[in-house]
């Protein structure tokens, strides 16, 4: 299943969270954490919540994390668009594993840990030559 409207509503949020009231945040929050892909530290630093807010909000329930920075997500919905064509973006596997975990990219893009790390290794050489 594609992970897409998920990834969009992150981006949405995150770019819209100065604008939002506390009470449209915790809403935001809390339909994040309704798509079971988002850990709570993530949620956090998309909505801008304190972390404690988040935990009451969304309780954990599995191991979903790994490192991530917001500011990657449109680069995480392009690779996962390019993953259901099935398609390969080399560049965009190397910035988006630049900024997160290999493991959290590939649960967020719905494409294989192994191809994203081929993918910017690639990128990598063929930026060095």
């Amino acid at each position: 299943m594609s992970n897409i409207v998920a990834l969009m509503e992150a981006q949405s949020v995150f770019e819209r969270k100065d604008q939002m009231d506390r009470q449209t945040l915790f809403d935001a929050a809390v339909s994040l954490g309704e798509w079971g892909i988002f850990s709570n530290r993530s949620i956090t630093k998309i909505t801008g919540l304190r972390p404690r807010d988040v935990a009451v909000l969304t309780p954990k329930s599995e191991r979903t994390g790994g490192r991530f920075e917001p500011e990657v997500l449109p680069d995480l919905i392009s690779l996962a668009r390019t993953g259901e064509r099935g398609e390969m973006d080399v560049f965009t596997a190397k910035r988006v594993l630049d900024h997160c975990s290999s493991y959290y990219a590939s649960r967020l893009s719905g494409i294989a840990r192994s191809n994203l790390v081929r993918w910017a290794e690639k990128a990598a050489l063929m930026e060095a030559v």
